[in-house]
C-alpha cells in the first residue's frame, strides 16, 4: 500500500468520524427541541415534563445491551430519591405515590390520598421495585409481593416493565410496559400552565360531581384531592399532606375548612373560593375568586386541573 493509499484511507476515516459527530449533534438538538414543544391538539394542551432539577437528573445507563427491555428501560435505575412523589400513568387513569419512608399508594378512582385502592411498602434493588401489599380492595391480595423493573430516562419520567410472570390480578404494577409522568414534585413549573383564562367556554360549576378527584395546581407544586365523602387533602413536595379537613359547596362557593390534623393550618382555618366556574378542554378545570384564606396557604392558583382517573 502506497503513502497515497494510506492518506486516502485516513481521510475517509476522519470524514466518517465528522459525519457521525454531525449526526449526533443534530440528533441531540432535535431531541432537545422536541422536549421543549407544547403539543396542542383538539383543544387539549399536553405538557412534556422536563428536568429542571440537576440534583435528580439520571446519570446511570441502562443495565444491559442484551436485555430484551433495553430499548425501553433507558436512563437511570430507580432510587428512593428519584421515585419519591406522585405520578400519573401517561394516557391512563392511574396514580401512584411513592413516599420516602418506603410506603406506596396506588389509585384508579381519584382518591389517592383519602382511599387508595392499594397500599403497601416498597423496596428497590438495582432496577427492580418490589411492592408488598398491606391493604387492597381484595383482601386476598394482602401480603402478596410483586416486582417490576423500572428506569428513569429523564427526571420526571418513570418507566415500568413487568417482570416475567408478573401480570397477576393483585399486582398494582401489572403493565407490560408503562410510562409515568411525575406531578409532585413538579419538575417543570410550566407543565400545568394551561391557556384557559381566555376560553369562552367557562361556565358555572355544574355540581358536586365535577369536583371529585385529584387536581393539580396551575403551575404545579400542589395537589388538591376532593373526596365525595366530604374530606379534602392538599399535598405538596414529594407527596406530603400539608392541609386537610372538610369541604362544602354552598351555591357556587367552595369552602375548605382545616381540621386538627392539618400540618400547616390551624383547626377552623378556611379557604373560600367564590363563584366557582369550570371548563373542560379534555379534563375538568375549575377556578374561583379567593374570598378568604385564613391559613395563608400558598395553594391558591388561578386554576386547578383535574388529573384524569378511571370512570371520571
Amino acid at each position: 500500500m502506497t503513502d497515497s493509499d494510506l492518506q486516502e484511507a485516513r481521510s475517509a476515516v476522519i470524514e466518517r468520524i465528522h459525519v457521525s459527530q454531525r449526526r449526533n449533534r443534530i440528533r441531540t438538538l432535535a431531541l432537545a427541541a422536541a422536549a421543549a414543544v407544547v403539543l396542542v391538539a383538539g383543544g387539549v394542551t399536553t405538557f412534556l415534563l422536563l428536568d429542571d432539577d440537576a440534583a435528580t437528573r439520571p446519570l446511570k445507563p441502562a443495565p444491559s445491551v442484551n436485555d430484551p427491555d433495553a430499548d425501553f428501560l433507558t436512563g437511570a435505575s430507580p432510587t428512593v430519591q428519584l421515585v419519591s412523589g406522585a405520578w400519573r400513568l401517561d394516557n391512563g387513569g392511574v396514580m401512584v405515590n411513592f413516599a420516602a419512608d418506603g410506603t406506596v399508594q396506588f389509585d384508579r378512582l381519584g382518591t389517592l390520598f383519602s382511599r387508595p385502592s392499594t397500599t403497601g411498602t416498597y423496596t428497590i434493588r438495582g432496577d427492580t421495585i418490589t411492592v408488598t401489599v398491606t391493604q387492597d380492595q381484595d383482601p386476598t391480595c394482602v401480603g402478596k409481593a410483586f416486582s417490576t423493573r423500572a428506569s428513569l430516562p429523564a427526571a420526571g419520567t418513570l418507566r415500568f416493565a413487568a417482570a416475567q410472570g408478573a401480570i397477576e390480578a393483585c399486582n398494582p404494577m401489572a403493565y407490560v410496559h408503562a410510562q409515568w409522568e411525575q406531578v409532585l414534585p413538579t419538575r417543570n413549573k410550566d407543565m400545568a400552565t394551561l391557556a384557559n383564562s381566555d376560553s369562552p367556554d367557562w361556565h358555572r360549576l355544574s355540581g358536586k360531581d365535577h369536583l371529585y378527584g385529584v387536581f393539580l395546581a396551575q403551575g404545579g407544586g400542589h395537589l388538591l384531592e376532593i373526596d365525595r365523602g366530604g374530606a379534602y387533602y392538599v399535598v405538596a413536595g414529594a407527596g406530603a399532606t400539608v392541609d386537610r379537613g372538610q369541604w362544602s359547596l354552598q351555591g357556587r362557593d367552595l369552602t375548605l375548612t382545616s381540621s386538627a390534623g392539618s400540618a400547616k393550618c390551624s383547626q377552623g382555618d378556611k379557604l373560600v373560593l367564590r363563584s366557582v366556574q369550570e371548563v373542560n378542554p379534555g379534563t375538568n378545570v375549575i377556578r374561583g375568586t379567593v374570598a378568604q384564606n385564613t391559613c395563608g396557604g400558598a395553594w391558591t392558583p388561578s386554576e386547578w386541573i383535574m388529573i384524569p382517573h378511571e370512570g371520571g
